[in-house]
This record gives C-alpha cells, structure tokens and sequence, in this order.
C-alpha cells in the first residue's frame, strides 16, 4: 500500500544501506538535510544528524559495504554517512573532479571516475581514506555512465548508443558487440544502475528504459517514451531487501512520486504517489 501522501518529498541523491534496509537522501543546496526512506512502510523520515555537509554539489550518493556507511564528495570533500549512528563524518580530500559511482565488492573499494570527462579512474578505500588511480591499460576516450555488474565481475560503461566494460582487476576495456539503444542525452545524463536480483545493467532517462545482459551481450528495450514513469527524471537504486530497484521521479507532471520496478516482473508499483 502507497504510503501517505501528505509527507515532504526531500529529492536529491540516494544510496541504499543494506544494513539498515533504507533508502538514504541527500538534498539542499546551501542548507544540507538527511532523510532516510523505509521501503516496506513507504515513508521518509528527516534524520536530524548533529553534523551535516555545510554545502552539496555531488549528483550521486555510493553504499560501502565494507564500511557499512554512504559515501558522497561535495566541494573535493569526502564525506561518510552512518545511518544506524546518524552520523556524518568529514573524510579526506578527493582528486581533482572526482565523482564517485560504484562500488567494487570484491574488492571492497569504491569506484570514482573524473567527472568532467570520465577518462580517468580511481579506487577509493574509505577505512583508509587513500585513493589510487587505477591503471586503463588500453585508455579509453571517455564515458557517459557506468556501474559495477556482478555477473561478470566488470564495469559497464555506457555513452551515447555504445556499450564497453572495463575489467578493473587487469585494467583492461572492451568494446560490447550487442547493438546498444539510444538512451537520449538530455539535460541531464542517462541514469544506470545494476539490478542484482535481476543480474542486469539497467539504463534509463529522457523517456526509454533498456536493460543490458552482460553474460548474453545483450540489450532489452523495456518501455519507450509515454508509456510509464520511465517518461520523468528517475533516480533509482538497487533495494536488495525487496529484490528491486527503487527512487523517485521529477517531472513537470510527477513531483516527488516513489516507485518501485520489479525487473522480473516487469511492473511498477507506486510506494508514495502524488499529492491529492
């Protein structure tokens, strides 16, 4: 059942923290607030830390498992969330332009790249607060989105209609033969997010939903333009505990609705849906 709808819609970055089973999000700009939203209750909740970043910038939030805390850079700071103690705590400086965007779990390291134009790579290890860049042994001219799939232990990297994986154990890319969709670049970049109930590669925005099958080499078009909410701004991560992904949308339409996709399935489920 979707949850009440009279509840403030915080937007801004998230990250699901498998520990405690909740959705984290970041929002404000000058003035920062945590929420946190629980799946299975349907309901955000403002988390009031004692300590908050004194500004956001960064567009993506990434879960550590390791460290079991949410990892985001705001102003080339590192800064490290732990829900269970509602804590934020201010880590190291990060490279010049670095966004961090997945996270390795064989290896426990958090992937970051150079936002600018994504052509440089780094790990970052969060107990010890070091980065190291990582060595791309053939290069690579730059990338759109990318996420750490599971099921072939590689990175896949998707930008404008081209699929490359990029083994980070050997340094190594590699060009998909599959015919890659057209995820259209619009204001802002296409979002991708890997489904590990699902084990694929989902990419998603400006109206079209794919899915990539890394073992197969192989592209689905789910949903094109109009057909659900693939047609607004999704942010969406992976909800482990309810083998789904979850987020919310934006649009001029939708302000602020949770949802829910079962990849399997193939169906949405409203959790929060628009003010009455």
């Amino acid at each position: 059942m979707p949850g009440p709808v009279a509840q403030a819609r915080p937007g801004g970055a998230i990250a699901f923290d498998r520990q405690v089973g909740r959705l984290v999000a970041v929002t404000g700009f000058d003035i920062v607030e945590t929420w946190t939203f629980d799946a299975c209750r349907n309901t955000w909740t403002e988390m009031h830390p004692d300590r908050e970043p004194s500004s956001f910038d960064w567009a993506q939030l990434v879960y550590d498992v390791d460290s079991d805390v949410t990892i985001g850079v705001s102003s080339g700071n590192v800064w490290a969330y732990d829900l269970e103690a509602n804590t934020w705590t201010q880590k190291g400086v990060a490279p010049v332009d670095a966004t961090i965007f997945a996270y390795d779990p064989v290896s426990g390291l958090l992937v970051a790249a150079r936002a600018a134009d994504r052509t440089e790579l780094w790990n970052h290890d969060v107990e010890t607060d070091t980065w190291t860049p990582i060595h791309q042994a053939n290069g690579s001219d730059g990338f759109g989105v990318f996420a750490y799939d599971a099921s072939v232990d590689r990175i896949i990297a998707y930008t404008r209609a081209q699929t490359w994986l990029f083994d980070i154990r050997t340094g190594t890319w590699s060009r998909s033969g599959a015919v890659t969709p057209e995820i259209i670049f619009g204001v802002a970049a296409p979002n991708i997010v890997y489904d590990e109930t699902a084990e694929r590669t989902v990419v998603f925005g400006n109206g079209r939903l794919a899915t990539y099958d890394a073992t197969a080499d192989r592209w689905e078009i789910l949903a094109e333009p109009g057909e659900s909410y693939e047609a607004y701004n999704n942010q969406m991560v992976c909800d482990p505990v309810n083998g789904r992904l979850v987020g919310f949308v934006w649009g001029t339409v939708v302000q602020g609705d949770v949802i829910a996709f079962d990849l399997k399935t193939r169906e949405w489920t409203v959790l929060l849906g628009p003010r009455e």
